[in-house]
This record gives structure tokens, sequence and C-alpha cells, in this order.
């Protein structure tokens, strides 16, 4: 039986869907160099992208909003960053990041009082990687139209591409070189497509781990360097399924977890033979939008 949450949780990716764009997984039985067969999806000279690790944020008549629409209340020095010298109907797709990662970008932008000022925020970063077009614009023009108009600085950066797909086999390279220095991934783009709101073929998602949200249920005892704390997280899937989680916490995670019944995005490689995450890595509370 679903609960309220898990009801809440599947409305919002609902509603997300009607306001920006949204990636298919990768698929390499499905997408190939050239299609021969009918369910194929060619992805030859699509533009590659790193996959940005953040929270998604819209720009919009001067403001800074969740991809479920809620609005960040971030410092005007900020917005007066984005905003300098574009036309007020421009709207802009990309990513918040903080250097120290997920977490911490999360308990600055979602704060709605005390971190709404240019102290917390001088270290979060806008990575533009689209505009969002009511008509037919190819991607490749909103590309280019970014880096002619957009004012990088400091805090706002243009996310340009790595490279071309010429091969099946620069999708696996270009993972390796992002993966290497810790990074989430990669994008690939069809730079013929239009901006289309919800799930699209023309924006695919490649990653050597997976995601998904859990339940926080309970914790396991530390051992060793970590008695006094927990060791590891009791969770919990939508379906049920119950496991730990144990990696990726930081000492300040394991002296004050995150409190039963709150909502997490873990990464996993995988699932075992009885349906529970392989490899499960703590990425973060998932309340920050």
């Amino acid at each position: 039986m679903a609960t309220d949450r898990s009801k809440k949780t599947r409305a919002l990716q609902k509603a997300s869907e009607k306001n920006v764009m949204l990636a298919h997984k990768f698929n390499p039985k499905l997408h190939v160099l050239e299609a021969e067969k009918k369910k194929e999806r060619p992805i030859k000279e699509w533009y590659i992208h790193e996959k940005i690790d953040g929270i998604r944020a819209v720009f919009k008549d001067g403001e800074l909003t969740s991809r479920y629409g809620n609005k960040f209340h971030a410092p005007p020095e900020f917005l007066k960053k984005i905003q300098w010298g574009l036309s007020t109907s421009i709207q802009l797709d990309g990513e918040l990041i903080h250097p120290d990662g997920l977490q911490r970008t999360g308990s600055i932008v979602r704060d709605k009082t005390k971190k709404n000022t240019m102290e917390y925020w001088s270290q979060i970063q806008y990575v533009v990687f689209d505009q969002i077009y009511d008509y037919e614009v190819p991607f490749w023009e909103r590309l280019k139209d970014l880096q002619d108009h957009l004012a990088e600085n400091e805090n706002v950066r243009i996310l340009d591409k790595m490279g071309v797909v010429t091969s099946i086999n620069d999708v696996h390279t270009y993972l390796k070189v992002i993966e290497g220095r810790d990074g989430e991934g990669l994008i690939l783009r069809n730079p013929e497509a239009f901006y289309e709101k919800g799930r699209s073929w023309n924006l695919i998602k490649v990653k050597s781990f997976e995601d998904c949200e859990a339940e926080i249920t309970g914790y396991y005892k530390g051992e060793g360097k970590y008695t006094g704390m927990i060791g590891g997280l009791e969770c919990k899937l939508s379906d049920g399924t119950e496991f730990e989680c144990g990696t990726g916490l930081t000492d300040e995670d394991r002296a004050k977890p995150p409190a039963v019944g709150k909502k997490i995005t873990i990464k996993f490689m995988g699932l075992t033979d009885s349906g529970k995450p392989r490899h499960a890595v703590f990425m973060g509370v998932r309340d920050y939008e």
C-alpha cells in the first residue's frame, strides 16, 4: 500500500515533468551509432556533457526555482550575477552546486532565512546547460546563444560539451574520465533536438551507478573508530525491501545522523538476487527541493 509520503513523491515527480527536460537512461543494446533495427536509437554526433551532481534549478523572471517549481531564496546579489546582460524573458536550465558536495548545496539553497546571504552563497555556482524555449530551436543553437549572451563569473558558468559521439567507445572513454575525478556520469544530447518538457529520448544519462530514494528506518552501531557513533543506516525502499547503508557517511553524519523517517538518496551498482541495492552509498538527505 502506498504511503502518503510515497504518493507525495510521485506527485512531485509528475509535476517536475511539466517544468523541465528529463533524461532517459543509456542502454547499450538500444543506443547505437547508427540504427539498423526498429527499436534502436542512433546517437552518432550527439554532444557529450558531464552530468552535474547538484540541485536542478530554473532561472525565470529573475528568480531561481526547483524543478518542482519551489522557490530558492537566493540573495539578490547572486540573482543579479545570473541576470546581468540577459533579456528578462530568458529562461535558464541548470544545476546549483557547492564544492563540498550535494549535502552542503542542499543545506544552503533550501534555507529560507539564515543562509540566504552571499556569506553562504558565495561558493554556490549556477552551472547552466540549456535554455527553456517554448518554440522550436535546436540545442546547438540554444547553446551558442548561451555562449554569446550569458556572462560567466565566479557564480555562473556554462556547461560546454566535452566531445562528440563518433563511436560507442567514446561514451565509455569519457565516462571513465568523469568517474576518475569522482564525477557522477555523462549526459548525451541530440544537438538537433528542441527543448521538450518531460522525459525525452533526445537526452540520455550515462552512469555506472544507479540512484534511488530510500527511507531511514533505524541505525546500526559503529565499531572501532566509530564507537559511540552509528555504523550506518538501516533503510527501506518504496517496495518495502530493507537494506543497510554505511558507505558515504561523514563523521558528522555518523555523530548526528539524519532522523528516522527521512528520505535519502543512495547510489548503487545494480540489485542483488534478493532485490537489495548492491554497494549502496549515501548521497544525501532528500529534502532540498
